[in-house]
């Protein structure tokens, strides 16, 4: 296949890769996908402002920024990166799984995240869609963590070329992100396949701060959204939230 035409913004340290891609929106290119990359954040961002542990040179740091245009929508995005992560990792014989919405694990531990986020300028909408990968981070680093997590090295016990698995990830990326900009039906129905492993098992998601729905995960919409069966029978639609099972 021949290569996707697109840029790459290579940076020392951040705050965070899409608050810097956000703030430099009108430097970026108008008609292909950017794709700014860090050795380190000061001020790495996952999804409810939770903070994203990023020491140098021991993960991916990633922002793809591009005007989003029909058929595709901004929540594709977060879809189209959980299946490249998980396509990355496949190449470096770690299986992984996609946990709705956007975190892929490995052993049940979280090795990766996504957030989306829209920007606009000009009145044209953007996406801002930020992954963390975590590849060569060790047991000290995941102190500051308190979620259970992971990364390719704990998970195979060996250091991974960071360069190699950067350009893997991007490559993959890029392909399938020009996959589901022909196909985002098609898209949306690999990713919640994907996903389908949490359908009648209980589970809680939390929604806010003290926010929690409780109950039997049902169904993946085509919206990307989860429907709950509560306790008491009701039915309940959730956009988006931190799933537990």
């Amino acid at each position: 296949m021949d290569p996707i035409a697109h840029d790459t913004i290579v940076l020392d340290v951040v705050d965070s890769t899409n608050t810097w891609a956000k703030k430099n929106l009108a430097s970026l290119s108008q008609d292909k996908p950017t794709c700014i990359i860090a050795r380190s954040q000061t001020k790495g961002r996952g999804r409810y402002g939770q903070t994203w542990v990023s020491p140098k040179d021991l993960n991916l740091y990633f922002t793809l920024a591009e005007k989003v245009t029909a058929p595709l929508a901004l929540p594709h995005y977060a879809e189209v990166a959980t299946l490249a992560i998980q396509t990355t990792l496949w190449d470096w014989q770690l299986p992984s799984s996609i946990k709705w919405p956007n975190d892929v694990l490995v052993d049940n531990k979280k090795i990766a995240g996504v957030i989306v986020e829209e920007a606009s300028l000009d009145n044209a909408s953007w996406a801002i869609l930020g992954i963390g990968l975590n590849v060569n981070m060790g047991r000290d680093e995941f102190r500051e963590i308190e979620r259970p997590a992971t990364s390719m090295l704990l998970a195979l016990g060996t250091h991974f070329p960071i360069e190699a698995v950067r350009n893997s990830l991007k490559e993959k990326l890029l392909e399938l992100l020009a996959w589901a900009k022909n196909n985002p039906d098609q898209c949306h129905e690999r990713w919640a396949r994907a996903c389908s492993w949490i359908l009648g098992k209980e589970i809680s998601i939390h929604t806010g701060p003290y926010e929690k729905i409780s109950g039997i995960a049902l169904e993946i919409t085509a919206e990307g959204h989860l429907l709950v069966k509560t306790a008491s029978g009701k039915i309940v639609t959730v956009a988006s939230g931190h799933l537990q099972n």
